[in-house]
């Protein structure tokens, strides 16, 4: 089984508590693995404010990781995806949406992963962009791009996360998709007399259970049902 990977978060140069508060948080509610800070501006009052705003997660700002160089707080992660609200036409520097960063981290099976936020005014400089080996980017419109560092960071863990629970769900075996399908199957010749109609069904029937990839506790519940009405149209002699 693919390990899940730690997922850090990187801050550069944070000034404001509500911002360092709202993120740590972020991380507690999706799972993400801890807080990596680079050369930090706020004070003792900015911290006493992130604490507030961090609600049940204080512990992720009591082990924030503190660096004085991005180069160093990314050293030892396998991949790191920078941010940026600007769009490079640079096809060398291709960016991601959250959800294909999160996909070519769960498809590739890296360990550990950095994110790197940068400053709540400026953002990251080119240099610390070139730092990372990808860019996310995420749409938002022309006429504002910019999203505030706390929002963006709660847009691309959610993803992530949402990821990992997929990477997690196993989908039913196809004996037992294609078991459901009989017993519609059956069902809807007793309902329906023109078998063209009950092919057809049947085949929707199947293409729905393919699609949506039920797991095996959801597939053995809706055989269940299924089989009992076959079993009381037998019964019944219908």
């Amino acid at each position: 089984m693919t390990k899940t990977p730690s997922i850090y978060v990187v801050l550069v140069e944070p000034v404001g508590g509500v911002n360092l508060g709202l993120i740590a948080r972020l991380i507690m509610n999706f799972d993400a693995k801890g807080l990596k800070v680079v050369n930090p501006k706020y004070d003792e009052t900015q911290l006493e404010i992130a604490y507030r705003f961090s609600a049940r997660a204080q512990q992720v700002i009591d082990n924030i990781e503190v660096h004085s160089s991005l180069k160093d707080a990314i050293k030892d992660m396998d991949i790191t995806f920078a941010t940026s609200a600007i769009i490079s036409d640079e096809p060398i520097r291709k960016h991601l949406t959250p959800v294909e960063a999160a996909e070519l981290v769960y498809r590739s099976g890296y360990n550990k992963v950095a994110i790197v936020f940068g400053r709540e005014a400026t953002g990251l400089t080119n240099e610390e962009i070139a730092m990372c080996d990808l860019l996310i980017n995420i749409e938002s419109s022309s006429k504002y791009r910019a999203l505030n560092i706390a929002n963006a960071a709660s847009i691309i863990l959610y993803n992530f996360y949402i990821m990992r629970k997929r990477s997690r769900r196993r989908p039913a075996p196809r004996v037992l998709r294609e078991r459901a399908v009989i017993y519609f199957h059956n069902l809807s010749r007793v309902v329906a007399k023109d078998e063209l109609y009950v092919e057809r069904a049947a085949r929707a029937f199947s293409n729905i259970l393919n699609r949506s990839a039920p797991d095996t506790k959801e597939i053995r519940l809706i055989l269940g049902i299924l089989r009992r009405l076959n079993i009381y149209i037998e019964n019944m002699g219908v």
